[in-house]
């Protein structure tokens, strides 16, 4: 029955049973299967900390780790202090959104195939089904300036008033699977620090990847 394979994963701590609402959440054997069998993205995670610390702090913005995850990202880190919009501030370690809605997102799209980012584009559009027309077209002015610029570019077509830009980070065979971002007020991110905002986020990218890789 369900309820005695239930029963078998919380056995093995796959699954466990949260006390407030007797839901059924992710246990800590799946952390713990994480953690011998992707050691690369946990010393990625934990390098990423310090760097995007010293990033967020010389440019007064947001800095994040996502990785991709089939046709979406997931934030595996965030960190900065600066003042966003209450939208802007969803995105917290654990979140997971499609490739398309965010500047993070975006780099790895455009890093992608030109076959293969259209199909995942065109999968991600399809499920914004409560989006506004307004907000589809700020997806699709951020991906036509992305591929314009060869580098993730959010000018405030998200979320209204609040900008961000991104590189895509490769492994060992050249595939993007991750990405580190900035985010601010766009009065702080203008386009005119674009150039300022991509050498500093292509040097911390080429530190990490050659953290995560040396080995």
């Amino acid at each position: 029955t369900a309820h005695r394979m239930l029963m078998c994963l919380v056995s093995e701590r796959l699954i466990r049973q949260r006390p407030g609402d007797r839901s059924y959440v992710p246990g800590p054997m799946l952390f713990e299967l994480g953690l011998s069998s992707l050691p690369e993205r946990n010393e990625l995670q934990y390098a990423a900390r310090s760097r995007l610390s010293a990033l967020a702090k010389q440019t007064s913005g947001v800095a994040f780790l996502y990785f991709r995850s089939g046709d979406d990202f997931v934030c595996a880190a965030r960190v900065g202090s600066a003042k966003l919009e209450a939208k802007a501030l969803t995105i917290f370690p654990g979140t997971r959104r499609p490739l398309v809605l965010a500047a993070g997102g975006a780099a790895i799209l455009i890093a992608l195939p030109k076959t293969e980012a259209q199909a995942t584009m065109r999968r991600n559009m399809a499920h914004l089904g409560d989006y506004t027309d307004a907000s589809v077209q700020g997806i699709h002015r951020m991906m036509q300036r992305s591929y314009a610029e060869d580098f993730a570019v959010n000018a405030g077509d998200i979320v209204p008033e609040v900008s961000s830009c991104a590189v895509g980070l490769r492994d060992a065979t050249g595939t993007p699977f991750a990405s580190i971002a900035l985010a601010g007020p766009t009065r702080a991110f203008p386009l005119e620090r674009l150039a300022e905002m991509r050498d500093l986020l292509q040097a911390t990218a080429k530190g990490l990847q050659a953290t995560s890789f040396s080995a």
